[in-house]
């Protein structure tokens, strides 16, 4: 009894602090659902994949649709799916968070962590509870966890916003160094690629099927675009690989 209510006490005080924002997100003009998407680390090495669709209605609140798959080295499980409304909220840092009701797992799912200083294992039921994302900037949400804080704030485990529909691509991967570029044939353009997605898959596959430093070898897939910062600050379009359909080293025959 003495731990339902002590528990309970913690999330009124971190709740204390909300409230509830006016603010338009996404914003009103945007008149179709947009889509954020990205992995959440819940131990060392596996991911909680999310994707969230929002529409907005009155400021600060809206409709959203939630797909959650479990991503471990065997590929993608699907752990759960939720629609219902959202609402967001201000904090008096200015920081805005968004709120997905009735979004929570009954079990949650365990999350395991290193202490700020490495030496100790934590855990918690994560998504025992709704949840809550923070706003940072228009392109990037946040994953918080049980206690209100960031999950992690490396771009690769929160969610981007997609500013392309999903579409198909076939051309030539490159990795070089610790970044990838991709030829797409059709279009004639070149894209960095986002290290969120298949990403990881597709440079496995990539070193197992280069003969040659720098070597293209085919990809054929669906992708789409997200808005990223490079190491000078500057916002470019990158490319994140949805679904890897072939990949090879043989030349393309038409």
């Amino acid at each position: 009894m003495f731990r339902f209510f002590f528990a309970s006490l913690i999330a009124l005080t971190a709740c204390s602090d909300l409230k509830r924002s006016e603010e338009e997100f996404v914003t009103k003009h945007d008149s179709e659902w947009i889509t954020y998407e990205g992995r959440i680390p819940v131990n060392d090495a596996d991911n909680l994949y999310l994707e969230v669709s929002m529409l907005p209605g009155s400021p600060g609140e809206g409709q959203y649709k939630l797909q959650e798959y479990l991503e471990t080295t065997s590929g993608l499980e699907r752990v759960g799916a939720f629609k219902g409304t959202y609402t967001t909220f201000s904090k008096p840092s200015g920081d805005i968070e968004i709120h997905f009701q009735n979004s929570s797992y009954p079990t949650g799912i365990k999350r395991t962590y290193r202490s700020p200083d490495g030496k100790r294992i934590r855990e918690e039921d994560y998504r025992v509870r709704d949840l809550v994302l923070r706003k940072d900037g228009d392109f990037r949400l946040i994953a918080l966890n049980n206690s209100g804080e960031p999950i992690s704030l490396e771009s690769d485990h929160n969610l981007s916003r997609r500013t392309s529909i999903i579409f198909t691509i076939e051309g030539q991967f490159a990795h070089v160094g610790d970044s990838s570029v991709f030829y797409e044939m059709n279009t004639d353009h070149s894209w960095p690629v986002s290290r969120q997605g298949l990403y990881a898959l597709a440079t496995r596959q990539y070193h197992q099927l280069a003969n040659a430093k720098n070597e293209g070898i085919y990809l054929k897939g669906t992708a789409f675009s997200i808005r990223q910062v490079d190491r000078r600050g500057r916002a470019k379009e990158a490319l994140v690989f949805k679904k890897i359909i072939t990949m090879t080293s043989a030349p393309v025959i038409e």
